[in-house]
């Protein structure tokens, strides 16, 4: 079939279903990785890239935890031979990933390998978290605690954040409920992991769950000297138990790693601007919005005067009922269409002024809210 020139890395993920990697070191593997025009950049669901590149187990851990963020698939494969052996198909190759990635790649890998052997699992553990990331440091805390359970070290761990196509719903990021609500729970479901796979080790050993210790997260049997990794003791396979309701995570006097300092969770990208915020998102298309406030409570719209906001380049104005507002390429220019609508309201009598609104409510509102300001 031949091939074709990409103009970057991105490009090249973009037009393919399996992108192969293959660089000569770290350095070199982040440079290809990273960036708007990086590997990262062009991967997407359904859509699988292949590392058999010279680097370590750490590095290709990090790798597979921002692919799997892309909602992609990633297999670690590093090779042994010469460049003869690449043009032989001879290479022998080492595959850690999943099962069933492993299972629907071995084909095109077998091109270009006489021996492929499977591994097993990379190791990394992913974590989901309906909360966001807005600069208050809640990402590092979830993952120290996620690897505080797991007994896993703080780079084998990966916590994506508000992907509304893949966390649970966790009550929005608000009222400093992060710490005290999620984080607890995080650590009841790490503990509860942590058992449930000591419990599956002992199954397979035929051994009392007891005796096993838990360390770098892999099990293990000092009487018999049996170890093996989660991702081996799992294989693939999931963990869809209920948590019990007696869980007891790791006591904070037993911690060792939540509650020490460590690195920020991509402190870099916060320090340099590029972590991205909500209000730094951009999508095909996407208008920016502004409404029209009323004065006061129950005030409907009298008169509408649009025609300024309508001139302007690219606004809309929306009407639906007593809801007024705009929308326009840029935020800037939604704001100067809001300033040019002119707008009067027909306003119930009897509202209280701001030098009012403490009596009114106190004597005049809900029962709920009378009892609120008397404490």
């Amino acid at each position: 079939m031949g091939g074709k020139w990409a103009s970057s890395p991105r490009a090249v993920c973009e037009a393919a279903d399996t992108t192969f990697v293959m660089v000569t070191n770290t350095a070199a593997l982040e440079g290809a990785s990273q960036g708007p025009d990086g590997l990262l950049a062009g991967l997407g669901a359904g859509k699988l890239l292949i590392d058999m590149s010279t680097v370590g187990p750490a590095t290709s851990r990090t790798l597979a935890a921002k692919v799997r963020e892309k909602g992609a698939d990633m297999l670690d494969a590093p090779v042994s031979g010469s460049i003869s052996m690449v043009e032989q198909g001879k290479l022998s190759i080492m595959v850690g990933g999943h099962r069933a990635t492993f299972d629907s790649a071995k084909p095109l890998l077998e091109d270009i390998g006489q021996k492929v052997t499977y591994i097993g699992e990379n190791g990394a553990v992913t974590a989901f978290s309906g909360k966001v990331e807005i600069g208050q440091n809640n990402r590092t805390m979830f993952t120290q605690l996620v690897a505080e359970e797991l007994r896993v070290p703080v780079s084998r761990v990966n916590v994506i954040t508000g992907d509304t196509g893949r966390t649970p719903w966790d009550r929005g990021t608000v009222g400093s409920e992060s710490a005290p609500i999620l984080g607890t729970q995080f650590r009841r479901a790490g503990a509860a992991a942590r058992e449930m796979i000591v419990a599956r080790a002992a199954r397979q050993w035929n051994v009392e769950a007891s005796r096993l210790v838990v360390r770098d997260g892999r099990v293990s049997d000092p009487g018999s000297n049996r170890a093996a990794t989660y991702a081996e003791l799992l294989q693939g396979q999931e963990l869809t138990e209920i948590i019990p309701k007696d869980i007891k995570p790791t006591a904070p006097a037993q911690w060792t790693i939540a509650g020490t300092s460590v690195p920020k969770v991509d402190g870099r990208a916060f320090v340099t601007g590029g972590h991205k915020y909500l209000s730094d998102m951009k999508l095909p298309g996407m208008v920016h919005g502004k409404m029209v406030r009323p004065p006061a409570v129950g005030a409907t719209i009298d008169t509408v005067d649009a025609s300024a906001a309508q001139a302007m380049p690219g606004v809309t104005v929306v009407r639906d009922g007593e809801f007024l507002g705009v929308t326009a390429p840029t935020l800037a220019a939604a704001e100067r269409a809001l300033a040019a609508m002119k707008v009067t309201w027909k306003e119930k009598p009897g509202q209280p002024s701001n030098a009012e609104i403490f009596d009114f409510i106190t004597t005049s509102g809900p029962s709920s809210y009378r009892a609120a300001a008397a404490t």
